[in-house]
């Protein structure tokens, strides 16, 4: 543990035992070697922050409960991406071999960026969500 952690937990020992009123601030003083006015002011202390020990869990909470929410969103955006691309890499096999094309074993860039940009527009118009040109 280090010397300024220990130190801070001899600290609340002092206060707490200062606030529970058990023993006299000289009892306490004399107990932890410190001087009877330090009691005191380390009592005060204790008691103006208590509510920020509070306050600071909550926010805490609120600024963990923030980043769950982003984490959550962006795996939803990744499975949302991931099944995008499967669903327009259907049709191709192992290491870009075109399963739709019989003349060549490779698709062609030009094949790829085919697939990639007409195959949504496609799905769309049979859903009937895009409307056709001339209506």
């Amino acid at each position: 543990m280090k010397g300024e952690e220990r130190w801070h937990r001899v600290k609340t020992k002092v206060a707490v035992a200062a606030i529970k009123g058990e023993e006299t601030t000289n009892q306490i003083a004399s107990r932890f070697g410190i001087h009877p006015g330090q009691v005191s002011q380390w009592k005060r202390q204790m008691r103006d922050n208590a509510p920020l020990v509070f306050e600071r869990s909550r926010k805490r909470d609120k600024e963990q409960q923030a980043l769950l929410d982003k984490l959550y969103k962006e795996i939803g955006q990744l499975k949302v991406e991931r099944d995008f691309l499967a669903r327009i890499s259907k049709g191709h096999g192992r290491a870009g071999k075109c399963q739709d094309k019989q003349e060549s074993p490779v698709c062609s860039f030009r094949h790829q960026q085919e697939l990639f940009v007409l195959q949504p527009q496609a799905e769309a118009l049979q859903e009937g969500s895009v409307p056709h040109e001339g209506n």
